[in-house]
């Protein structure tokens, strides 16, 4: 009998990497992320720069951690339980991290979902023992 974490895993592996992928074009479609930095200072250029690449590193992991689900789905593995762990509280970091926009919140409780079922279905995954 399959494992039904198995198919679980797939799908939130596809759905980590849509996010991360959607995520990385929504960092190039910033408004002033393909400018020129005119009228910037120095330390603001920087300090820019350093939030887009941690977006980009973050959104790089998402994916990473998306295609090693996809990978690892047919098998027990301790290394998709902790990616999920780590894609859940990263994104409940960056919800903890939010202002005091309704729309802002709600988004982020959606977002915090797909790591919670990728995290679920790698521990699940993990757990189901193979029936014969």
């Amino acid at each position: 009998m399959k494992r039904k974490g198995c198919f679980h895993l797939r799908m939130a592996s596809l759905l980590v990497i849509l996010l991360g992928a959607g995520s990385i074009v929504a960092v190039r479609l910033l408004p002033g992320a393909s400018g020129t930095g005119e009228g910037f200072s120095e330390s603001e250029l920087r300090e820019g720069l350093a939030g887009i690449a941690g977006l980009y590193a973050v959104n790089g992991f998402k994916i990473l951690a998306g295609l090693i689900g996809l990978a690892l789905a047919n098998k027990r593995s301790k290394l998709t339980v902790a990616l999920g762990f780590l894609l859940f509280v990263a994104q409940l970091t960056a919800f903890l991290q939010i202002g005091n926009g309704i729309g802002e919140i709600l988004i982020h409780i959606l977002l915090l979902v797909i790591p919670y079922y990728y995290f679920h279905s790698a521990l699940k995954n993990y757990r189901d023992q193979t029936q014969r």
